[in-house]
């Protein structure tokens, strides 16, 4: 298996940089963006396109779900995890229907801080 090129976007800078934190152990997970908005986000894909982004789904600018929409469009062969405080299930299944292929509670990545974020599966509703 190659390296995986990882975005995140989450507006909350204590957060983003403990998920890479988190990943940093792996060899074969490579952040090539971190963002504050979607906007920022989408404008750095016009330098490096990952396979996974992090996306949270409330962000100043442009939030996670129309990020998602364009991104969906744009780039189909990235894959989003969206990453979420709200486990409504009427929610997340709108973030699936609109292109995100996942979700993570926030909740669950900052509760187990001591578990390494590869471990947390990402939901996804079918």
């Amino acid at each position: 298996m190659g390296v995986i090129k990882v975005a995140i976007a989450d507006d909350h800078k204590i957060f983003r940089k403990g998920v890479i934190l988190s990943l940093r152990p792996y060899n074969n997970i490579k952040f090539v963006q971190e963002a504050e908005n979607g906007q920022e986000l989408l404008d750095g894909l016009a330098v490096s396109v990952p396979d996974v982004i992090l996306m949270d789904l409330r962000m100043p600018l442009k939030d996670g779900i129309e990020t998602t929409k364009l991104i969906a469009k744009q780039y189909p062969h990235i894959h989003i995890i969206a990453l979420t405080m709200y486990e409504d299930e009427r929610f997340v299944s709108h973030m699936m229907e609109i292109g995100a292929n996942g979700y993570l509670l926030k909740a669950q990545i900052l509760l187990k801080s001591n578990v390494p974020l590869l471990k947390l599966q990402p939901k996804v509703i079918t």
